[in-house]
């Protein structure tokens, strides 16, 4: 059985020109989302992020957010999203 990483990789490396992901016009390809999420991974992992951390993010519904999850698994990472509608009181 895969992990959703290693799935991703593998599709990336049958398909790299693939469509990975659509917002509105725009598309990003499997091979530009390993490579995007592999910086990602590579940068917290130079920050001092190792397996089992947890991040905490605000995202947004973008391709960016797409690689910095996976990078962050990459990493051995887990998301901890934060509204980014909330509000202070």
């Amino acid at each position: 059985m895969l992990l959703l990483p290693e799935a991703l990789r593998a599709n990336a490396d049958r398909n790299p020109e693939a469509i990975a992901l659509l917002d509105g016009p725009r598309s990003v390809d499997y091979a530009a989302l390993v490579r995007d999420a592999t910086h990602v991974a590579n940068s917290l992992r130079s920050r001092g992020v190792v397996r089992g951390d947890r991040i905490a993010v605000a995202l947004t519904n973008t391709p960016e957010t797409v690689a910095i999850v996976y990078g962050a698994w990459l990493a051995g990472a887990a998301i901890a999203s934060l509204n980014v509608q909330a509000r202070g009181h």
